[in-house]
């Protein structure tokens, strides 16, 4: 099982040992040591319930969502490992498109760039809230270490600094 699938379970045998704790706090009327222990138990709830949404960005009412929000699946640190002989594609998500064109750029290690194209999305077009797509890694690139950065603009429109985009590390090997 994946730790997203035990956090629920974990936080809920805390909880129905808080209500317990909270219990004898009551009976106990205010003893200091089930008082330290319904807090201990409540900062740990509230610990483990906050590890549970650090991933993408939270919206909620008050907080409008990101737009044009760019991210590749799977890169834990913002890294990516292609086996080009296994496949060249990466995949990502745009979370609420607002604009309808974005590119890609890879370099090297000296920012050289090696790839530009256009992003598109997988079903067509750029409307839905949430909307996947594909980038094609030229297989002709050679093994090693190099940069992607992702751009709100068509590639002709990229600005020359690599500074402006999203970026990941990219590693491959054949």
């Amino acid at each position: 099982m994946k730790k997203e699938q035990y956090l629920p379970v974990i936080i809920f045998i805390l909880s129905a040992a808080l209500i317990i704790v909270s219990l004898m706090v009551f009976i106990s009327n205010g003893n200091q040591y089930w008082l330290k222990r319904k807090l201990k138990l409540g900062a740990l709830i509230l610990t483990l319930t906050a590890s549970i949404s650090a991933c993408q960005p939270i919206i909620s009412c008050y907080d409008p969502a990101p737009t044009d929000y760019m991210y590749i699946e799977n890169t834990p640190n913002s890294e990516i490992q292609l086996v080009i002989r296994q496949g060249n594609l990466i995949k990502g998500k745009i979370m609420t498109p607002v604009v309808k064109q974005y590119s890609f750029r890879i370099t090297d290690t000296n920012y050289i760039e090696v790839q530009r194209d256009n992003i598109f999305a997988d079903d067509g077009t750029f409307d839905e809230s949430t909307e996947e797509f594909t980038i094609k890694v030229d297989t002709s690139l050679n093994a090693g270490k190099y940069f992607l950065y992702l751009f709100t603009q068509k590639k002709e429109d990229q600005p020359d600094s690599v500074k402006s985009g999203y970026s990941y590390k990219l590693i491959i090997s054949k």
